[in-house]
């Protein structure tokens, strides 16, 4: 069957990509000449401050959600839980940081410093946002659509089944998994995700595949970014106090800078270290997505958001 490839300089304007059938595009480094540039890598990285200060920044974009999780406590607690919490975790450090994924779904869940007695990820919320909805690092959203279709077709994989089929981790890798088990059957594109370790540093890497026998063009592409930010305590379903906010959560700021683009977070006491969230490779900061989630943002919780690589479907 011959196709026409589409303008992908055109295409590269609007924040969108074009994967030809059968073609694959990566989040490595090192490519084979069949495979393109980098797709979707977070590299997330350890700053330690000492003994000066974080740089002052304001916190994410606002939100204009209106209901807050107290109302809905109810409802949110009668969601499925989306992975199993005894079955189990994969460990593994690196120099900065203790790391845990849940077994199952290969899920960052807790991301702990290995300088302070710090989790930069709301370990402590697991039992609340394991339900299906809630985001968390390792998830991703894309948009689709086949060559000369007018909708997008919308997946994430927060939303339904986290079901993945593991594979054996490559050399330097930590977990790999496909998450196709969990893909509609007629999604045009096979997904893998991998946790590694390059050069001591945690890196995110998705491998988007098209498996249809048409183009497809990639419209939305965002990785959630999620850490404790939650000063109210879902569990408890009460705000934290100032000493255990300041102890606990963090905020963060992002620099929506394209392939310069990056996110800094950091502590609400103002002690170190610090993390930032780079691009591995070509995963440009195009947009700053704030995620919907069935709890919503409040005075207490300004929400989830999503480091968005293509925003052209949004």
């Amino acid at each position: 069957m011959s196709t026409t490839k589409p303008d992908k300089d055109a295409t590269r304007q609007h924040g969108g990509h074009w994967l030809m059938a059968g073609q694959r595009r990566s989040g490595g480094r090192r490519l084979t000449a069949s495979l393109l540039a980098v797709l979707a890598a977070l590299g997330l990285e350890a700053m330690r401050l000492g003994a000066q200060p974080p740089s002052e920044a304001g916190p994410g974009p606002a939100t204009n959600a209106p209901t807050g999780p107290r109302g809905s406590a109810g409802r949110i607690s009668e969601l499925p839980l989306a992975f199993d919490l005894q079955a189990g975790w994969i460990e593994a450090s690196t120099p900065d940081f203790d790391l845990r994924l849940a077994k199952t779904a290969q899920i960052l869940v807790s991301l702990r410093s290995r300088a302070a007695p710090f989790d930069f990820l709301p370990a402590d919320q697991l039992e609340f946002r394991a339900r299906s909805g809630f985001h968390h690092l390792g998830d991703v959203i894309v948009r689709v659509r086949r060559a000369g279709q007018t909708n997008w077709t919308h997946w994430s994989s927060a939303e339904g089944s986290r079901a993945v089929q593991p594979h054996a981790a490559p050399e330097g890798a930590i977990a790999s998994a496909s998450l196709d088990p969990a893909l509609p059957a007629d999604f045009p594109l096979s997904i893998r995700r991998t946790w590694l370790l390059e050069e001591g540093q945690l890196v995110l890497r998705f491998d988007l595949q098209n498996r249809s026998d048409a183009p497809v063009e990639i419209g939305g592409l965002a990785l959630p970014v999620v850490f404790n930010n939650m000063i109210h305590n879902f569990v408890t379903r009460r705000a934290r106090s100032l000493e255990e906010a300041h102890e606990t959560c963090v905020f963060f700021d992002p620099y929506i800078g394209r392939d310069a683009g990056y996110v800094q977070v950091t502590r609400l006491n103002g002690k170190g270290p610090a993390l930032l969230v780079v691009p591995w490779g070509r995963t440009p900061l195009e947009a700053w997505q704030p995620l919907r989630e069935p709890a919503r943002p409040m005075q207490t919780f300004e929400g989830t958001f999503a480091w968005t690589v293509h925003s052209r479907a949004w």
